[in-house]
């Protein structure tokens, strides 16, 4: 079994500007439990180490956190990646569920407005062994 996160958030409002928001999952790693979560405000291209708020066991779901102050309008490619009890990093490839089982990150696309005032627009895109909550 391939590690999995989970983002719980469904971003039902766009983030303002400036306000930190807390972003919550859950991530597993099969037999081998969660060592680390990791998320990504820029679609991957730097990592900051999120909370494990509940630390699952080897065979259960880990509950993290993560506190993000966005810090410009506009969209965001929120990624989040774990570490599994092994020292592995999950796969970021995606890969389908048959027949060895899904791999790949999961990606949420966040609207960040000035002011509360704005539209919404939030696009989730779920690659791979990761699932929308």
């Amino acid at each position: 079994m391939s590690d999995k996160t989970r983002v719980l958030n469904h971003f039902a409002q766009p983030f303002i500007l400036g306000k930190t928001a807390e972003l919550r999952g859950m991530a597993l790693g099969g037999d081998r439990g969660i060592s680390k979560v990791e998320i990504s405000t820029d679609d991957g291209h730097t990592w900051e180490v999120a909370e494990i708020s509940q630390p699952g066991t080897k065979i259960s779901w880990s509950l993290w956190r993560y506190e993000w102050t966005s810090k410009q309008a506009g969209e965001s490619q929120l990624v989040v990646r774990a570490t599994d009890g092994e020292g592995k990093l999950q796969i970021s490839e995606y890969r389908d569920q048959v027949p060895d089982g899904a791999t790949g990150l999961h990606y949420v696309r966040a609207n960040v407005v000035a002011s509360s005032r704005q539209p919404l627009s939030l696009d989730r895109r779920n690659k791979g062994g990761t699932h929308a909550g």
